[in-house]
């Protein structure tokens, strides 16, 4: 699976789930928080004096026989404690933590995260942990660390895992870490607290240790819950928290670290305000210097798009031509030494972009804003926060929360948005992680923060075909035609950048089952403009195997083809988070299902249309029986998407809407057995 496809992240290659052909089939944010909260520390140059001692924690009689937690009904370990000691002038960092396994669930807890500067030297000297039975044998922690982690809640490679000795059901594992931060000055150590975790917190304590001087620039933004503050004393802040319950597993949630209790600090001696004008206008001066035309790029502009042609052709060739080259987000960045062995000095400006035929994806659309301008555009980048990464808070005095760039360009008086730092995202389209989001518009000397536009559900639309004939015992055959137009196919040409031909085609093929009815097999037979975004996307599969179930007089088949055995969406009666769904969409699904003359319907479903909201989506099923002159029944399902966010107190029509639509997508065909006339 490939989710690390859609962000816009620097040489970020995640892999995540291909996008489904069903809108309501889209795969699960991933949920899990991990306990790590120092993020790629490295050795310091020099070796700096220790302050900061890690002590063992004896267990209570109560935490060594304790079973389960009645704040926490059903969790399967939780956090006993949690100390995580940030120390700015010895530059060092110490956390401690104990968990308590309830139930095998919780076994997964005593495989841990340990800093990335760990290794099979020093893993030992900083890295303590242990595992303590219920009846209080101790089990100490003698190993090197293996296996290399991704941080869910950053999206950072966090470094390698550690298995503790001896985990079974009632242990308390704990462990912890004493590192160096790697930073250059005190204004740089700017701890990240998180405060809600994967497992229920009894308790839990931060501290920051700054210079006396230092505290008047100590700036954080927090989530915490009401009633909590953080405290300062002389030299230090703290925060102590108790009972903080688990993360929730919730369908679709936006970027959790956008909503679950956390601190995040920063250094800025002034207004937010300021902080935001300054960083913009800085950014805005950067940028113009870097797409300023040249008579070079004049030239080049004219080349790609002659006079001749229409704004819109003008710009569409222009775009490609950004397209095409190499986008190093996806590939990997050169070194200095070799940029200078192929005769390329620093990169300054977008002419220096379109010399090396290369650039991340900032690059590439400050090259494509450049080039539209060189060919008499209006024409103007803007930052933006991807929607699946983060939203951006004006109050987290972070530029980088915008991790991508999109352009603005005004064709036929009216402003369109561009993405030509996304991989073969087509013409005239955002990727559906930069629409719907925010961010940072620089217009010669105006900057300011600005909404991306929303996509109509029309400009993602899946097309499902199925073409079958079955037998009186349920054997089937046929064919499979799947079309994606507009935006609809972009995660899956990403996804074919990164792998070969074959890796895609299989993981369509297993990502495709899933939604199928058991028993029912595919075979991807070929792809159509998987590498061409302005060509129509399509996909042609043969199936075949057994559908439904067989009697002696009947045959029971499901009456939708698509997700008959996929996960419903939000049968949960209660919601914490918002709700955050990929995208906007609409879906086609249509089975045409010949029957042999032995098979006649006995009962049909009735058709049927749902609606959420005003027109926030819709869900239609029409069944069409057979007929002397048709004999084939046909099943249709539209479903269509226009809303994508939705707060926690408007989860309860969703719910129900979901209800219904997992209720009537379980409807049923019933054939029955008729005798065939012989032959004369």
């Amino acid at each position: 699976m490939y989710k690390g496809l859609d962000p816009q992240s620097r040489n970020r290659k995640k892999r995540s789930v291909m996008l489904r052909g069903h809108i309501f089939a889209i795969m699960l944010q991933l949920k899990l928080i991990r306990i790590l909260v120092i993020c790629a520390l490295l050795a310091p140059a020099a070796a700096r004096a220790v302050s900061l001692q890690f002590h063992w924690i004896a267990p209570t009689p109560a935490e060594l026989t304790m079973t389960a937690e009645p704040k926490a009904p059903g969790a399967s370990a939780v956090i006993l404690s949690y100390e995580e000691a940030d120390d700015n002038p010895s530059q060092e960092v110490l956390v401690h933590i104990r968990i308590k396994v309830l139930n095998e669930s919780g076994l997964s807890a005593g495989t841990i995260d340990v800093p990335a500067s760990f290794d099979a030297g020093n893993i030992n000297k900083n890295f303590f942990a242990r595992t303590i039975h219920p009846d209080g044998t101790i089990l100490s922690f003698v190993s090197d660390a293996t296996n290399t982690h991704v941080d869910t809640v950053r999206k950072t490679r966090t470094g390698r895992t550690a298995a503790l000795p001896g985990v079974t059901v009632g242990s308390i594992l704990e462990y912890g870490y004493h590192i160096p931060w790697d930073a250059s000055g005190s204004y740089n150590f700017n701890p990240f607290w998180l405060v809600q975790r994967e497992y229920f917190v009894h308790a839990a304590r931060f501290t920051l240790k700054l210079g006396s001087y230092q505290m008047g620039a100590v700036r954080w933004a927090s989530r915490l819950p009401d009633g909590v503050a953080i405290q300062r004393g002389k030299d230090t802040l703290s925060l102590d928290v108790t009972d903080i319950p688990a993360i929730p597993d919730e369908d679709l949630t936006p970027p959790l670290i956008s909503y679950i209790y956390n601190v995040r600090f920063f250094t800025w001696d002034g207004p937010i305000n300021t902080f935001w004008g300054i960083a913009a206008a800085k950014r805005g001066q950067y940028w113009s210097s870097f797409y300023g035309n040249t008579k070079h790029l004049a030239e080049i502009a004219q080349q790609l798009a002659p006079a001749g042609d229409t704004e819109q052709v003008r710009l569409h060739k222009i775009y490609d031509a950004v397209q095409q080259l190499e986008n190093t987000d996806l590939t990997r960045v050169r070194s200095q030494s070799e940029d200078k062995r192929e005769g390329f000095k620093q990169v300054k400006t977008a002419e220096d972009i379109w010399i090396r035929k290369r650039g991340d994806s900032w690059e590439l659309t400050l090259l494509f804003v450049a080039l539209a301008r060189a060919a008499g555009f209006h024409a103007y980048p803007m930052a933006v926060a991807s929607r699946d990464e983060t939203i951006l808070s004006l109050a987290v005095l972070d530029w980088w929360q915008m991790d991508s760039m999109v352009a603005i360009v005004t064709v036929g008086g009216k402003e369109l948005f561009f993405d030509p730092g996304t991989r073969r995202c087509p013409f005239g389209y955002l990727a559906p992680w930069h629409a719907s989001s925010s961010g940072v518009s620089a217009d010669g000397n105006e900057t300011k923060f600005r909404p991306t536009p929303e996509t109509p559900a029309t400009a993602s639309r899946i097309g499902r075909a199925a073409d079958l004939s079955i037998d009186t015992a349920g054997n089937l055959t046929g064919t499979l035609n799947i079309s994606w137009f507009g935006i609809a196919g972009l995660r899956l040409r990403r996804l074919a950048v990164f792998e070969d031909e074959e890796t895609v085609r299989t993981d369509f093929e297993h990502d495709l089952q899933e939604e199928l009815p058991v028993g029912v097999d595919v075979k991807l037979q070929s792809f159509e403009g998987l590498d061409d975004p302005n060509a129509l996307l399509i996909a042609k599969l043969t199936v075949s195997g057994k559908l439904g179930v067989a009697t002696a007089k009947r045959l029971i088949v499901p009456a939708q083809f698509f997700a008959s055995t996929g996960k419903p969406l939000f049968v949960a009666a209660t919601r914490t988070f918002p709700i955050a769904f990929p995208q906007t969409s609409t879906c086609s699904d249509v089975m045409t299902l010949h029957l042999p003359p032995g098979l006649s319907v006995e009962t049909l479903p009735q058709s049927f249309e749902l609606t959420l909201g005003t027109d926030n989506a819709t869900y239609t099923v029409r069944l069409q029986p057979p007929s002397p002159e048709k004999p084939y029944l046909i099943t249709q399902r539209i479903s269509v998407l226009n809303r994508i966010d939705y707060p926690p107190a408007g989860y309860a029509p969703l719910h129900t809407f979901y209800s219904k639509i997992a209720e009537r997508d379980s409807d049923q065909i019933v054939l029955q057995t008729v005798p065939v006339a012989a032959s004369k």
